[in-house]
């Protein structure tokens, strides 16, 4: 953590405005360490705007192919619901209620009414202070989000059963949120439609030495 909060302080003193991207819940990541370090982070580097990211499996990538190998995606999370707050795999040392509490006591430090003053105190241009203020407001309906899904989590066990791969019934939840988001178009997908299809793992290239 020194060395990238002294690498980008450095960056910080001629290139205004930067955003650092973090992915919470990688394979590294266990028990409390990581998550201290991150607000430690947040802290110390006022100047630098904070992404909090959790991993997602996209179609092609890597971690799509590792996770699905593993079983760890929840097989019937619509790809609508693969962005922040939503979590589509089994995190590898957390429980789902756990990695969401995580999230909520980063995404607090983050927005902070501390954090913002430390960021208004900087020496930044008065456009990036302002647009830090902005950014701060939206992480607070960010916090929102986060709290809404860790409620479901601690008082609805088939929400729950679901995130930890129990059960791959998709929680009503889903189903009403989706349907709000598609509006008067709902009808024109039903519910096993919503329900992804994956390509399977291509595993590792078959080289020459392989092959022969």
């Amino acid at each position: 953590m020194e060395r990238i909060v002294d690498h980008l302080h450095l960056l910080a003193g001629v290139v205004p405005g930067i955003q650092a991207n973090i992915i919470v819940g990688t394979e590294v990541d266990r028990g409390d360490e990581p998550i201290e370090l991150t607000k430690e982070f947040i802290r110390r580097m006022p100047e630098v705007w904070p992404t909090i990211n959790i991993p997602t499996p996209f179609g092609g990538t890597p971690l799509y192919e590792k996770y699905l190998a593993e079983g760890r995606v929840l097989r019937a999370m619509p790809f609508a619901f693969y962005y922040h707050p939503y979590l589509a795999i089994r995190i590898k040392h957390y429980t789902a209620l756990a990695y969401y509490d995580h999230l909520i006591d980063i995404q607090e430090t983050l927005a902070s009414n501390a954090q913002l003053v430390r960021r208004l105190r900087t020496g930044q241009h008065p456009a990036i202070r302002f647009i830090h203020s902005l950014r701060t407001y939206a992480a607070r309906q960010e916090l929102g989000d986060l709290r809404r899904v860790r409620t479901m989590l601690a008082n609805n066990s088939q929400f729950r059963a679901f995130h930890e791969g129990d059960t791959e019934t998709l929680p009503e939840f889903y189903h009403g949120e989706l349907r709000r988001r598609l509006g008067p178009y709902a009808r024109l997908l039903g519910r096993a439609e919503r329900r992804p299809v994956f390509a399977p793992p291509q595993g590792p290239p078959v080289t020459a030495r392989a092959a022969l």
